[in-house]
């Protein structure tokens, strides 16, 4: 394990919380960052699971895709689904990816 790859990654990936969402918190006093979505998406998926008791299903796979869905936003932010220009996010988000994922 390259302990200073995986530092320099830990620090990249703490960015999500600067990552500011297009939809509010609770109460509608501010507005989300990306690690709060991608924890609150990672709380759902596993009561969901649980709620379901479905064992075909992996909660593993879908908890970590959960936790990392939103990474690819830290170089270039969120990118609403209702936005016109959709073309550039995902080679911008895979780049994002790559330069940071071990």
């Amino acid at each position: 394990m390259d302990i200073p790859k995986l530092t320099s990654a830990l620090i990249e990936l703490d960015k999500l919380k600067s990552v500011t969402r297009r939809s509010y918190v609770s109460g509608g006093l501010r507005r989300e960052n990306s690690a709060e979505h991608s924890w609150h998406t990672a709380i759902a998926v596993w009561l969901l699971c649980e709620a379901a008791g479905e064992q075909s299903v992996d909660q593993l796979i879908l908890l970590k895709m959960a936790i990392v869905h939103d990474i690819g936003e830290i170089d270039h932010g969120d990118t609403s689904v209702y936005a016109a220009d959709q073309s550039k996010k995902f080679d911008q988000e895979a780049a994002c990816m790559d330069r940071i994922c071990l």
